[in-house]
């Protein structure tokens, strides 16, 4: 009988692969829960995706619904390269079955079921109602790969000029974020929950 010999490949490499690949996975469903509200911008991010998490370039990503031009409520996620986890955080008016508050383990399974129930519901009450994907940069891999291969890894034109603009147009929904940690209430009977998924 012979012996096959094989290289040990060290545990920890191999739950960091495991974890990216998860929270990769995790991302796209999520993503292609937003594709059913905006979805050019979905699209364009699933189909960065696997660049995304190569490279680490983004720190979160969220679907911002709009009323009458105005920031209403979102679902936002933070992508924790460090830990590898994906943080979910949504303002949701009902009660998710096998989710503790506050922060718990959940499947993508679980998570795409939370997004899908309360986009809907959103969709199905919020007057005027439409949609914007918005992510966010990750400063530590934007100075890590300087600017220009940053922006040519995510295949958009970069500049300080345009970081300014974006910081501008989105200044409205910064101010709904922190109004939401603040635990003021833009959509009615909104509570907060996140998820850790890891």
């Amino acid at each position: 009988m012979s012996q096959v010999k094989q290289k040990a490949i060290p545990r920890t490499y191999v739950e960091t692969l495991t974890r990216k690949a998860v929270l990769q996975h995790t991302a796209q469903s999520v993503l292609e829960e937003f594709a059913n509200y905006a979805p050019g911008d979905a699209r364009w991010l699933i189909n960065k995706l696997p660049t995304i998490v190569k490279h680490e370039l983004l720190s979160g990503f969220q679907l911002v619904a709009y009323s009458d031009g105005e920031p209403v409520t979102s679902v936002r996620f933070k992508l924790d390269w460090k830990e590898h986890k994906l943080q979910q955080e949504i303002k949701s008016d009902f009660d998710v079955a096998d989710l503790e508050d506050g922060k718990t383990h959940a499947s993508t399974r679980e998570v795409v079921g939370v997004v899908h129930n309360y986009l809907k519901q959103v969709h199905n009450t919020v007057p005027n109602v439409h949609y914007e994907v918005w992510f966010t940069r990750n400063g530590v891999a934007r100075k890590q790969l300087g600017a220009e291969k940053y922006y040519e890894l995510l295949g958009i034109e970069g500049s300080l000029q345009r970081e300014i603009q974006d910081a501008l147009a989105y200044a409205p929904i910064a101010a709904m974020n922190a109004a939401r940690r603040a635990r003021e209430i833009f959509f009615p009977g909104a509570e907060e929950a996140s998820m850790d998924i890891r």
